[in-house]
């Protein structure tokens, strides 16, 4: 699926796909292919501007769900969120010509039903890239058996310069001092 022209990136909440895969998506644009990022949870409004914004900077499109964010403490594995419709995907972005991209669901409540929304065969990145502090390595190799690797990339710092676009973030970015030793990961 690496050769594929449209390439969409499911992102659970806005800025996800950034943290992510921001650097891969900003190269695949530059190579011609039509990427689009699709975020499932699009209530909270001044995210959702920012990773339009950023979207339309690298030349990428953005395609909003319009699920509301469900009352969660986001970093609590253990809440529950209801689930999304099946298929959560327009008919639209189904094409087999195409890559579908879906967060692996490694904590985050939220992360966790997206990624059970993928249909089989498609591909997940490893999302929320504070997994790879060493707090959350078990969980991160525990992910990862049985997995192929598809794509694997560490991004130069020119990705980071990017969370401009993402203010309501900052105070989050200047926390995780690492973040620029964070690969982006595709498997399958």
């Amino acid at each position: 699926m690496l050769s594929a022209d449209t390439i969409w990136v499911i992102e659970p909440h806005a800025d996800d796909a950034f943290l992510s895969l921001g650097w891969s998506i900003r190269e695949w644009s530059r190579e011609g292919r039509r990427v689009s990022v699709v975020t499932v949870y699009t209530s909270d409004e001044s995210r959702v501007k920012e990773t339009q914004q950023w979207a339309e900077a690298i030349g990428v499109e953005w395609h909003g769900l319009g699920h509301v964010q469900p009352a969660s403490s986001w970093f609590d594995p253990t809440d529950t969120v209801p689930p999304l419709p099946t298929p959560l995907l327009p008919a639209t972005m189904m094409s087999p010509a195409s890559w579908r991209l879906w967060p692996l669901g490694l904590r985050h409540p939220e992360h966790i039903v997206v990624a059970n929304s993928a249909p089989d065969g498609d591909s997940y990145y490893l999302d929320t890239p504070y997994q790879f502090l060493s707090f959350n390595q078990g969980r991160v190799r525990k992910a990862l058996v049985g997995r192929t690797i598809e794509w694997w990339l560490l991004p130069p710092r020119d990705k980071w310069a990017d969370t401009r676009f993402f203010t309501s973030q900052a105070e989050l970015f200047d926390r995780v001092d690492q973040l620029e030793l964070v690969p982006e990961v595709i498997v399958r």
